[in-house]
C-alpha cells in the first residue's frame, strides 16, 4: 500500500471518528448482549484481520445483514480453511506471523449477537478500513485498535486485570539498559512476560528492541486471542507456551522479564510452588508473590525486570510479603521504584501502583554485585507532554548516583525526621528522592516512595472513610446517569 502524507490532526480525526462509532457498538453491546467486551473486541479484531489478509468468507460476512448461526458457521468455516500462501505473502513471508493469522482464523463468532450490535460491528469495520486506506499508516491500525482494547478491558468486569498505557510502558522499556537499535547481528534478546494478557507490554518491547525474541504465558483464552490480534496488527510475533507459568521447568532464562502480573491475594499448592521456592521464603504462598519470585529467577546474569507492582505490596506488613522484598533487595539489585501516576487503570480500579526495575548484575563498579547500596524513588505524573517527560525521566534516571550523592550530603549538613525517616532538611527536587539501605531495613523493607519523600510523611495518612464514600456514590450516580441515557438511545430506534 503506497503511504500518503497525513497531518497529524488529521489522522487524530479519523482515529477519534473510529473509535466513537466503536464505543457505540460497545454500549449496544453491553445493553443487548453481553458485559464480555473482550469477547466483543475479539470479534471485531477477528473481521478485521480476516477483512485485511483475505477475500471470499469475508466479503459475505460484511455483506451480509446478521446471517443465521449456521450460514454463519458455513461462511466462517471457508475462512478458517483458505490457502496460507496468499495472505503469508502479504505479510511479507512472515510463516511466524501467518501463523498468528491462521490461529485467528480458527475464532468462532460467538452466540447471542443481535442483529443491531452485528450491524454496529459491521459498520465499525467498514469505517476502520475506509480510515487506514486513508492513512495508509500500519502504525495507526494498530494504535486505533489497542485504544479499543482498552475500552473494553478497562471496565470493572475483567477484575484485577488491568493494563498500562503504552506511553508509560515506552518509557519504562526506555530504562533498560539493553541497545535500542543497530543490534539485528547479535543473538535474539528473549523477552518474556509470564503473563502478558493483551501482550501489549511485549509488543512494546519489541518495537523498541528491533532484535528481539517475544515469549510468555497467558491462561486467558480470551486475551491470548486479544494478543494474536495485537501482534499481527504490530507485525511481531508472540510466542505462547502452554501450560501454567510456576509449574514449567524448561523455560530456560531471559535478557529482560516485564510483567504486570493479576493482583491476587490467591494461594498456591505446595507442590506448585516447592520446587523453585527458596529457603529463606519458605512461607511465602500468594499467587502475585510467587510469580514475582519465579520471573526474577529466571533472569540471566546481566539481565533487567520491570515488574508492575499494587502499591499495596509495597508497604505490606504480611510476612511473606516482606520476607519477598527483604529478598529482592539482597539478592538483586533494586535500581528504581517509579510510582505511576493516580488512576492509572481507571475506571478498572483506583488501585494505586508502582513499577519495580531490578537487575541480576554480574559485576558492577558503582554498585555492590547483587545487592543494592540505596533505593531510588521517582514520581511519574500526566502530562500533556509526554516526549518532555520522558526526556525528563531519562535525564534523571542516568544521574542516580551524581544525585544520590548530593542526598548524602545534604544529610549530613542538616536532615529531618518525620516518623523515624530521616530526609534532608532541604530538597529542591519534588519528582525523586532516596532512601538508605539502613533505613529501608529499619522500616521493615517498605519500598513505598511516599514513606521516604521529603515533607512527604504526612501523605501517608488515612484517608477520611467518608470522602471515600461520597467518592463512590459519585461514581454510581454517574454510572446510572450513562445507564439511562443509553436506554433513551435504544428506545428512539
Amino acid at each position: 500500500m503506497k503511504e500518503r502524507t497525513v497531518s497529524k490532526e488529521r489522522r487524530e480525526e479519523y482515529k477519534k471518528q473510529v473509535l466513537q462509532e466503536f464505543k457505540s457498538a460497545v454500549n449496544f453491546y453491553r445493553l443487548e448482549s453481553s458485559e464480555d467486551l473482550i469477547g466483543l473486541f475479539n470479534t471485531f479484531g477477528y473481521l478485521l484481520i480476516c477483512g485485511i489478509t483475505g477475500e471470499g468468507g469475508i466479503r459475505e460476512l460484511r455483506e451480509t445483514n446478521y446471517a443465521s448461526a449456521e450460514e454463519l458457521e458455513k461462511i466462517q468455516a471457508r475462512i478458517r480453511y483458505e490457502e496460507t500462501e496468499r495472505w503469508a505473502y502479504l505479510l511479507d513471508d512472515n510463516r511466524a506471523l501467518a501463523e498468528t493469522v491462521r490461529k485467528i482464523r480458527q475464532y468462532t463468532i460467538p452466540n447471542g449477537i443481535t442483529i443491531s450490535v452485528w450491524n454496529n460491528i459491521m459498520a465499525v469495520l467498514q469505517t476502520t478500513l475506509e480510515c487506514y486506506q486513508e492513512v495508509c499508516d500500519p502504525a495507526f491500525l494498530y494504535e486505533t485498535v489497542r485504544s479499543m482494547f482498552d475500552l473494553c478491558v478497562n471496565t470493572k468486569t475483567d477484575l484485577n486485570r488491568y493494563t498500562l498505557p503504552d506511553y508509560i510502558v515506552l518509557q519504562l522499556v526506555k530504562l533498560l539498559q539493553s541497545e535500542p537499535a543497530g543490534n539485528e547481528g547479535r543473538e535474539k534478546l528473549r523477552i518474556f512476560d509470564p503473563q502478558y494478557g493483551s501482550g501489549n507490554m511485549l509488543l512494546m518491547v519489541g518495537n523498541y528492541l528491533k532484535n528481539a525474541h517475544l515469549c510468555g504465558f497467558e491462561q486467558d483464552a480470551r486475551f491470548r486471542m486479544s494478543a494474536r490480534i495485537l501482534s499481527v496488527l504490530a507485525n511481531q510475533v508472540i510466542e505462547t507456551w502452554d501450560g501454567k507459568f510456576l509449574e514449567n521447568r524448561e523455560i530456560g532464562s531471559f535478557d529482560i522479564v516485564i510483567t504486570n502480573p493479576l493482583f491476587s491475594s490467591e494461594s498456591v499448592r505446595e507442590e506448585d510452588r516447592a520446587w523453585f521456592v527458596p529457603g529463606e521464603l519458605g512461607r511465602v504462598r500468594g499467587r502475585h508473590n510467587l510469580f514475582l519470585v519465579r520471573s526474577m529467577q529466571l533472569l540471566t546474569e546481566n539481565g533487567q525486570a520491570v515488574l508492575v507492582v499494587p502499591d499495596s505490596f509495597l508497604f505490606s506488613t504480611k510476612a511473606e510479603t516482606m520476607d519477598v522484598r527483604r529478598w529482592l533487595l539482597n539478592t538483586y539489585c533494586v535500581e528504581g521504584i517509579i510510582s505511576l501516576p493516580a488512576k492509572v487503570f481507571y475506571p478498572s480500579t483506583m488501585t494505586n501502583a508502582s513499577v519495580l526495575i531490578v537487575s541480576n548484575p554480574f559485576m558492577r563498579v558503582e554498585r555492590i554485585s547483587g545487592k543494592t547500596p540505596y533505593l531510588f524513588f521517582y514520581q511519574m505524573n500526566v502530562q500533556e507532554d509526554t516526549e518532555q517527560t520522558d526526556i525528563q525521566l531519562m535525564e534523571i534516571w542516568n544521574q542516580r548516583d551524581y544525585y544520590f550523592d548530593k542526598w548524602q550530603r545534604q544529610m549530613q549538613a542538616d536532615y529531618r525526621r518525620f516518623g523515624g525517616v530521616p530526609t534532608p532538611e532541604k530538597w529542591e527536587h519534588e519528582n525523586f528522592w532516596f532512601a538508605d539501605m539502613e533505613v529501608v531495613a529499619g522500616e521493615k523493607w517498605s519500598l513505598l516512595p511516599k514513606n521516604y519523600k521529603p515533607d512527604g510523611r504526612t501523605e501517608l495518612q488515612a484517608e477520611d472513610p467518608r470522602a471515600l464514600l461520597e467518592e463512590l456514590i459519585r461514581e454510581q450516580e454517574g454510572l446510572l446517569k450513562e445507564m439511562r441515557q443509553f436506554a433513551e438511545e435504544v428506545e428512539r430506534l
